[in-house]
C-alpha cells in the first residue's frame, strides 16, 4: 500500500492511463464479438437445471427423442410401426367450432383473435345495458375495425353483435333497451342448458339431456355469450339469477401476433385514453407480450439514465466536483463493461438474460456509494492535518476506506454469487455476473478514483496558488462551509444525541417490528410461492398484465383451460442416466442421451425384482385405477414364458419357469416383445397413451435388437395443478417409494428413477425457489459474519451487524408480503440481495466504532455518526433515488428493483443508524472486550525491546511516519476543527493511534 501510494501520489496520470486502456482493449473485445443479447424470450433459462426433476425430465425428453428419430423401437430387428396409425403428437387438434351459415359467422371465432377486456367506468354498474354494449360496439369500431389493414368487413365478435343477430336489427348502434331486455330473457332461460352441457357449439348435444329450445340454438348467440363474451359470474352455474356483468369481452376479427396487431397496438391502443362515459378497456391479449417485452426492455433504460441522473445531481452537489462525477460515472461503466467481456470471453457463458440488465443499476448506486466514503475519508484525513503530504494522505485514506470497501464489496458480492445455489440458469448466471461486476467495481475503486482524485488535487493545489482565481471562487468557498457547518449539526450532535438520549425506544420499537416481521415471513401469511406459472413481464396496471393476471380467471373458455389439464402420467425408467449432462449456464445445452451401463434386465434376479415393482406400484395410494387395471408386462412376459406351447411361434420361449436364465430371456424376449408390439400398434400408443388393452412396461431395442431400455409409464390420480401443496403431497410419495423400491434392486436395474416430461416443471421451479432463495440468503450471512469477523476483529461488533442486518431484512420481507409479492424468479434474485446492500451502513458504523479512540461507549458512537454518518446517509439517499426513478417502468422486473432498492435503504439505513448504533452506545465493546488479537504479526524493527511499553511504541510510529498523534477529548466542542470543518474519519482513527490498555502492540503495529 506504501509502494502505490507513493507511486500515485507522484504520478497519477500512470494508473489512469493504465486502466483507460485496459477498460479500451476488454470492453472492445466483449462488445466486438458478442452479439447483443436477445431478450425475445425472457422466459428461456427460467427453468430448474441439476435438479432431481428437471434432470428427470431432461433425461426423459432425449429418450422420447430417440424413439421419435426412431434410434430406439418398441421391438427388435429395426421394425416399424404399421402404417395407419398416428401418435398423440401426429394427430391435428379438432377446432370446437364449425362454421355456421351466416355470413360474417363463417369466420370462426378464434382463440388466436386479439381480445379486449372491458369493465364499467363506474364500480357495481352492469355492462349488460344498451349503452354501455353500445358504447363497447362503438370504440370496437373506433380502435379496431376500421384499421389500415383489416382484411375483413365483418364487425367483431361482442354482446351487441349477438343481440343485433337476435333481435333481427341493422346493427350494433341500431339496438334499444327493449332488444337487450329481451335478450337476457333469452339468456337467462338457456342459460342452464349450457351449464349442464347441452348447449354446446353449434347445439351440439351429448345425448344425456334434453335437446336444448330452438331459440337458444339461433346465431350460436347464447353459446358464444356465456363461453367467451361475459364473465363466468354472469347467470353462473352457482347463481343462476346474477345479472351483473363485471367484464365483458370484445374480440376483433384479427389475428394475434402479427405485424398489423403489432401496428395497431402502438397506433391505437399504446398510451391512449380508452375510456367512455359508461365502459373502458381494463385488460388486453394481443400475443405481443414478450415481443413488446424486448422493446420495453431497451425504452426502459432511460430510467438507468434518469437513476444515474439524479445520483450524478447529488454527486456534483456533495463532492463539489464535477469532473470526480464523472469518473465516478465511468467508473460504473468500465465495471459494466470489463465484467462483460470476462462473463463471454473468459467463463464463455453464451446464455445473457434481461435480468443481468439489473446489475447495471445497482453498480450505479453502490458505485456512488463507495466514492462517497472515499472522499470523506480523503477530505477529513486534510481536516485532521493541513501539513500533511499527498503520500501520507493517500495512505491513511486507503488504509481506512480500502478496507471498509473491501468488506462492503465482499459481501455484496457473496450475496450476488450465493445465486449460484440456484438450480434456475437465470438465476444462477445473475449471480455469476452481477458479482464479478461488483469486484470489478472495487477494484476501478481502487486504482482508477484514487488517481483521479490525486491529480484532481494537484491541480487544484496549482489554482489555489494564484489568487486571482481563488477570489473567483469565493462564493463556492463560502457554501462549503455552511454546507459543513450543516452537516457537522446534523451528524456530530443531533443524531448522536436522538440515538444516545433514546436508546431504549428505538431497540424496542425496531426489535418489535424485526420479530413482527419473522413471524410475517415465516409463520403467517408468509412469502408466498408464484400461484401461476404465468411469467410476468410488465407492470401490474399494464392491459397485458391485467389481462393475465385478472381476468384469465374471468371468462369460461379461458377457466376451462387452465382446468381442464388432466392427470399426471409418471415413466419409471430403466437403462437411461437420469442426469442432466448439459451445460447449466446454457438453457439451449440440454446434453445428449447416455445410456445406463450396467442396466441387465436379462438376470433373473432383475426379471423378478421388475415384476415385484411393478405389482407394488399399482397398489400404490398415488395410482389411478385406470393403471391399476393393466395387466403387467413382465407378467405378460411371465405367462408366456410359462404357458403352453401351443403354437411353433412360441417355442422355444414355452414351458419354462420364471425368471428364465439370462440366455433364454434374451432370445424370448423378442417374441414377447412382438406380442406387445402388436398392442401398440392395435392402440397407436406412445408412451404416454394409453389404451385398455396396453400393458403396464415398455421394453426399448436399438438397431442391433437389444434391449437398450425398460420403462413403466403409469397414470397417476394427481390433475395437474400449479398448486406447490397439492403437487408437493403427490410428489414426495411417489419419489419416496421410488428409492425405497430401488434400495433393495439388484444391480443389473439399480439406477432407476421417475420423471415426468415436464408436467411438474413449475412445481420443480416453485421448489428450487422456496429453497435457494432462503438457503443463498444464508450462505450470505455467512459470508458477511466471517468477513466482518476477519476485517473489525471484534465479535461483539460483529454479532451486532448481523443481528442488526437480519432484522432489516425481515421488517424489508414483510413489507413485501403485505404489498402481495410472490416469490418468483426477480423476486428471488431481489431478495437475495438484501444482505449485501443492508450490511453495509452497519460495517460503516462498526468499522468506525472499532477503530474509535474514545473509552466511552456512547463517545465511540458519537465518533462513528461524526466520521462515517454523512457518507453513510448520502449513500442510502443515492441508492433510494436510483429505485424511485425505475417506478414508471412498464417493465416489471424494473419495478420491482425499484422497490425493493427504496425499502432495503430506507430500511436498512434506520436499523445501522438507530438500532446498531443504540446497542454500540448502551452494551458496546470497550476496553478490548471481544477483541481477537492477532498473534502472527511480526515486529517491527523499531520496537528496541520486548519489552518497550506503549509510549515508546507511539514515538516510534510517530517519528517514522511524521505524523502527531491526536489524542481523544470528552469535549464537543474539542471535537471540531480550527476552522469550523467536519470532524474528519479520521479523528482518532490513525494508524499511528495512542496506545491504550485495550491495543496490543501487535495490534498497533498491525493498524500502522
Amino acid at each position: 500500500m506504501d509502494r502505490y501510494s507513493q507511486g500515485v501520489a507522484r504520478f497519477p496520470w500512470i494508473p489512469i492511463v493504465i486502466v483507460l486502456c485496459l477498460v479500451t482493449v476488454f470492453s472492445g473485445i466483449g462488445w466486438k464479438t458478442n452479439p447483443f443479447p436477445d431478450f425475445s424470450n425472457p422466459t428461456k433459462g427460467f427453468e430448474p437445471r441439476g435438479s432431481q426433476i428437471g434432470s428427470h425430465s431432461i433425461a426423459l425428453k432425449h429418450l422420447y427423442n430417440e424413439v421419435s428419430h426412431r434410434k430406439l423401437s418398441y421391438y427388435p430387428h429395426n421394425k416399424t410401426r404399421p402404417s395407419g396409425t398416428e401418435s398423440s403428437g401426429e394427430r391435428r387438434k379438432r377446432n370446437i367450432y364449425d362454421l355456421n351459415p351466416d355470413r360474417c359467422q363463417q369466420e370462426m371465432i378464434m382463440e388466436s383473435y386479439i381480445e379486449i377486456v372491458f369493465e364499467p367506468t363506474h364500480p357495481g354498474v352492469s355492462l349488460f345495458s344498451a349503452q354501455a354494449i353500445k358504447e363497447m360496439c362503438r370504440m370496437s369500431h373506433d380502435l379496431a375495425e376500421t384499421f389500415p389493414g383489416i382484411r375483413t368487413t365483418c364487425p367483431s365478435f361482442s354482446i351487441g353483435y349477438y343481440v343485433h343477430l337476435m333481435q333481427n336489427t341493422s346493427s350494433c348502434e341500431a339496438i334499444t333497451s327493449q332488444d337487450v331486455d329481451q335478450a337476457l330473457t333469452t339468456l337467462q332461460s338457456c342459460a342452464k342448458y349450457y351449464h349442464n352441457g347441452t348447449l354446446a357449439n353449434n347445439c351440439y348435444t351429448s345425448g344425456q339431456h334434453a335437446q336444448p329450445p330452438t331459440e337458444c340454438c339461433t346465431h350460436e348467440a347464447v353459446y358464444s355469450i356465456l363461453e367467451y363474451l361475459t364473465d363466468y359470474r354472469f347467470l353462473g352455474k352457482d347463481d343462476p339469477t346474477n345479472v351483473l356483468l363485471r367484464y365483458a369481452m370484445v374480440i376483433p376479427r384479427i389475428s394475434q401476433g402479427n405485424d398489423v396487431s403489432t401496428k395497431l397496438y402502438h397506433e391505437r391502443f399504446e398510451n391512449q385514453d380508452l375510456s367512455s362515459d359508461s365502459v373502458r378497456v381494463t385488460g388486453l391479449e394481443f400475443g405481443l407480450r414478450f415481443s413488446l417485452f424486448q422493446d420495453y426492455l431497451v425504452h426502459d433504460m432511460m430510467f438507468f439514465i434518469l437513476a444515474l441522473g439524479l445520483i450524478l445531481l447529488v454527486l456534483i452537489v456533495y463532492l463539489r466536483s464535477v469532473v470526480l462525477t464523472l469518473a465516478t460515472v465511468l467508473n460504473v461503466g468500465f465495471s459494466f463493461s470489463v465484467t462483460y467481456f470476462f462473463y463471454h470471453n473468459v467463463f464463455h457463458i453464451k446464455y445473457f438474460p434481461f435480468i443481468n440488465w439489473l446489475a447495471g443499476l445497482l453498480l450505479i448506486a453502490i458505485g456512488a456509494d463507495d466514492v462517497f466514503v472515499f472522499c470523506d475519508i480523503w477530505h477529513e484525513v486534510k481536516v485532521r492535518d493541513p501539513n500533511i503530504t499527498m503520500v501520507n494522505r493517500l495512505r491513511l485514506t486507503m488504509q481506512h476506506a480500502g478496507v471498509t470497501l473491501f468488506v462492503t464489496s465482499l459481501t455484496t458480492a457473496a450475496a450476488f454469487f450465493s445465486n449460484t445455489v440456484s438450480y434456475i440458469t437465470a438465476v444462477k448466471v445473475f449471480g455469476i455476473f452481477s458479482g464479478m461486476a461488483i469486484l470489478f467495481n472495487f477494484f476501478f475503486m481502487i486504482f482508477w478514483i484514487p488517481p483521479v482524485v490525486v491529480l484532481l488535487e494537484k491541480i487544484w493545489m496549482f489554482i489555489s496558488t494564484r489568487s486571482s482565481l481563488c477570489e473567483k471562487f469565493k462564493c463556492t468557498f463560502d457554501i462549503e462551509k455552511k454546507l459543513n457547518s450543516i452537516s457537522r449539526k446534523i451528524f456530530a450532535t443531533y443524531l448522536p444525541t436522538v440515538v444516545t438520549k433514546a436508546w431504549f425506544i428505538w431497540i424496542g420499537v425496531l426489535l418489535a417490528a424485526g420479530i413482527g416481521g419473522i413471524i410475517v415471513v415465516l409463520v403467517s401469511p408468509k412469502l408466498n410461492l408464484p400461484t401461476s406459472q404465468d411469467f410476468k413481464v410488465f407492470a401490474p396496471s399494464h392491459p397485458f398484465a391485467r389481462f393475465h393476471a385478472v381476468h384469465i380467471e374471468q371468462f369460461a373458455f379461458l377457466r376451462e383451460e387452465r382446468l381442464n389439464s388432466g392427470k399426471i402420467f409418471m415413466t419409471n425408467v430403466w437403462g437411461v442416466d437420469g442426469s442432466d449432462n448439459g451445460n447449466h449456464l446454457n438453457p439451449e445445452d440440454k446434453g445428449t442421451i447416455e445410456y445406463d451401463p450396467t442396466f441387465d434386465l436379462t438376470d433373473p434376479a432383475s426379471q423378478q425384482w421388475m415384476l415385484q415393482h411393478c405389482e407394488s406400484l399399482q397398489k400404490q395410494s398415488f395410482v389411478s385405477d385406470f393403471t391399476k387395471g393393466q395387466t403387467c408386462a413382465l407378467s405378460l412376459f411371465k405367462q408366456l414364458v410359462e404357458g403352453n406351447c401351443s403354437t411353433s411361434f412360441l417355442q422355444p420361449c414355452c414351458g419354462l419357469h420364471f425368471p428364465v436364465n439370462s440366455s433364454m430371456f434374451t432370445l424370448c424376449t423378442g417374441k414377447a416383445a412382438e406380442l406387445l408390439s402388436r398392442l401398440h400398434s392395435r392402440s397407436g400408443r406412445s408412451l404416454d397413451t394409453f389404451a385398455n388393452s396396453a400393458p403396464l412396461g415398455t421394453p426399448l431395442f436399438d438397431a442391433k435388437g437389444r434391449l437398450k431400455v425398460f420403462t413403466l409409464t403409469w397414470m397417476s390420480n394427481q390433475a395437474s395443478s400449479e398448486s406447490f401443496h397439492d403437487n408437493n403431497a403427490f410428489y414426495q410419495p411417489v419419489s419416496a417409494f421410488m428409492s425405497q423400491q430401488l434400495a433393495s434392486a439388484p444391480s443389473g436395474v439399480a439406477n432407476g428413477w421417475t420423471g415426468t416430461r415436464g408436467t411438474l416443471f413449475f412445481y420443480d421451479l416453485q421448489l428450487s425457489l422456496s429453497t435457494g432463495t432462503y438457503y443463498s440468503i444464508a450462505v450470505s450471512i455467512g459470508v458477511a459474519f466471517v468477513v466482518m469477523l476477519c476485517t473489525s476483529l471484534n465479535i461483539v461488533i460483529t454479532i451486532y451487524a448481523i443481528i442488526t442486518i437480519t432484522l432489516s431484512i425481515f421488517v424489508t420481507v414483510g413489507c413485501l408480503v403485505f404489498m402481495g409479492w410472490e416469490l418468483g424468479i426477480v423476486e428471488s434474485i431481489t431478495i437475495s440481495l438484501a444482505v449485501g446492500l443492508s450490511i453495509d451502513f452497519s460495517i460503516h458504523y462498526g468499522m468506525a466504532y472499532r477503530v474509535a479512540a474514545e473509552d466511552k461507549r456512547k463517545d465511540k458512537v458519537v465518533y462513528s455518526f461524526t466520521t462515517i454518518g454523512s457518507a453513510v446517509f448520502m449513500a442510502a439517499l443515492t441508492t433510494f433515488l436510483a429505485g424511485a426513478a425505475m417506478m414508471p417502468s412498464k417493465v416489471l422486473a424494473y419495478t420491482q428493483l425499484g422497490v425493493f432498492l427504496m425499502l432495503v435503504m430506507a430500511i436498512s439505513w434506520l436499523y445501522a443508524t438507530f438500532f446498531f448504533q443504540s446497542l454500540c452506545s448502551i452494551i458496546g465493546p470497550t476496553s478490548g472486550f471481544g477483541q481477537i488479537t492477532l498473534k502472527t504479526c511480526k515486529r517491527t524493527p523499531l520496537e528496541t525491546t520486548q519489552n518497550a511499553d506503549s509510549s515508546e511504541v507511539t514515538m516510534h510510529l510517530l517519528d517514522d511516519q511524521n505524523v502527531a498523534v491526536s489524542h481523544a477529548t470528552d469535549s464537543d466542542d474539542e471535537l471540531i476543527d480550527n476552522d469550523g470543518g467536519d470532524i474528519g474519519p479520521l479523528q482518532d482513527f490513525n494508524p499511528i493511534m495512542e496506545i491504550r490498555d485495550d491495543v496490543t502492540d501487535d495490534e498497533a503495529l498491525l493498524l500502522a
